[in-house]
């Protein structure tokens, strides 16, 4: 499975292009001769790139393409998980009738999508714990603002609401205050006092934030959630090239955090239980680092 930024018209005529574009998903077969790709999922609405359509709808102020979200995990009952940013589209993360600034649940066939959360920017991190039946989520913030975020509510219809653009602990730009934005989309300094869920934590100058993983307790004692958080950034002193261990108690209040610094961007990491072992993407040098537990 693999999600890119789909074009609306894909065509390769300059002139006939819509620039309208979705987070969407395609899927081969896995071998090691041929990956034959179709599509496998794209939902019907796009976002457009018209730098002029602001002045027309303030819906999309502005557009960014890298704010899309894509992460894709196995879930339960034969499903998968994905992740969509809002494109800097800012409302439709509001809006249930498109799966912008959400994380939804598909079908294997890439059928019966369903919303699971809203109110995300751009979840870049995703990871269902099975066991304990939690979706982890991190997503970047605007200037600040990066959160951790837990999901404990998506056996049933109700759609839970992270906030996002109502109310985020980033700004819109740091050190700046953009009158018009504020009054559309507040970022107000709380997620519970307007409805919201609280972010498990959160960060505030930005880390970058990318993937999640929960490692596996090492005894059966140890009732905590063991989290590993990567960072891109490019700030070694705000956190940002490194690696954030973040513990928690079963009522996922934060017990600990430790930051191991490699003065790298971390693009993805995977957890390998039986060998004790997380495998690092390190944009940096473009290599791949193993990380060894204890």
């Amino acid at each position: 499975y693999i999600s890119y930024n789909k074009q609306k018209d894909d065509t390769n005529s300059y002139y006939k292009r819509v620039n309208c574009y979705n987070t969407s998903i395609m899927v081969a077969d896995l071998n090691y001769e041929y990956l034959e790709f179709k599509e496998f999922f794209t939902q019907k609405k796009c976002i457009t790139d018209n730098k002029q359509t602001k002045f027309k709808d303030e819906t999309y102020k502005d557009f960014l393409a890298a704010q899309s979200g894509g992460r894709i995990v196995k879930y339960k009952d034969d499903k998968i998980l994905f992740s969509i940013g809002d494109y800097r589209g800012y409302n439709v993360a509001q809006e249930k009738d498109n799966f912008f600034g959400k994380i939804i649940s598909l079908d294997l066939d890439g059928k019966n999508p369903k919303i699971i959360s809203m109110g995300h920017r751009n979840p870049q991190g995703l990871f269902y714990d099975e066991k304990n039946n939690i979706i982890f989520s991190t997503e970047h913030g605007p200037d600040g603002g990066d959160e951790i975020n837990f999901n404990l509510n998506h056996d049933d219809d109700k759609i839970d609401n992270y906030g996002w653009p109502i109310s985020s602990y980033g700004d819109h730009k740091y050190n700046i205050y953009d009158y018009q934005l504020y009054k559309l989309f507040p970022l107000h300094k709380s997620h519970s006092e307007y409805g919201f869920i609280e972010p498990l934590k959160y960060f505030y100058p930005s880390i970058g934030i990318s993937e999640i993983i929960k490692l596996e307790n090492t005894s059966d004692l140890d009732e905590s959630y063991n989290l590993l958080v990567a960072s891109m950034g490019g700030i070694l002193e705000e956190g940002d090239l490194s690696l954030h261990f973040v513990k928690t108690n079963k009522k996922l209040e934060v017990l600990k955090h430790e930051i191991l610094k490699l003065n790298e961007r971390i693009r993805d990491m995977k957890y390998v239980p039986s060998l004790n072992k997380v495998f690092l993407f390190f944009d940096t040098s473009a290599a791949i680092g193993v990380l060894t537990l204890e």
